[in-house]
């Protein structure tokens, strides 16, 4: 029996009938990421939550993040081990780069270069909003730091 009858045989279970097309549209709709700006932060900071100051970095983080063809960078997803050797993920609200382009120590105590990107995130955690920074460095190396 040739290939294109042999498929003919199973047009009578339509029951996935629709599922291409709606598989089509779901995969056009995009996520849209909110940049994060000075006025936003500040209403965030006058909610009922409070933003926390950052009081603990972590070395080893994995991120998921999105190249632009602009060389730009977005921050989608990160992990870390917890102190329980489990892994907790976060996904990222919001963000904002940091416009700093100088040799300097940040209030986190990272040493942050000319080359060195710093993304303040809004993630929830346990319902409540908070901002963590994500320190990522190309040049010196490519991991990536939070503080927390």
């Amino acid at each position: 029996m040739p290939r294109a009858d042999r498929a003919s045989q199973f047009l009578p279970f339509a029951a996935l009938k629709g599922f291409e097309e709606a598989l089509r549209e779901r995969e056009k709709k995009e996520i849209k990421k909110v940049a994060l700006t000075d006025e936003t932060l500040d209403n965030q900071e006058h909610e009922e939550h409070e933003i926390f100051i950052m009081s603990k970095i972590i070395n080893e983080v994995d991120v998921i993040c999105e190249h632009k063809s602009d060389g730009s960078i977005i921050p989608l997803k990160f992990r870390f081990m917890n102190e329980d050797g489990e892994y907790d993920t976060f996904t990222v609200k919001g963000y904002r780069e940091s416009k700093r382009k100088s040799t300097y120590t940040t209030a986190d105590g990272i040493y942050a270069t000319d080359s060195t990107t710093i993304f303040e995130c809004m993630i929830t955690v346990l319902g409540m909003k908070r901002v963590v920074r994500l320190y990522y460095d190309p040049r010196t190396n490519t991991t990536w730091r939070l503080a927390i």
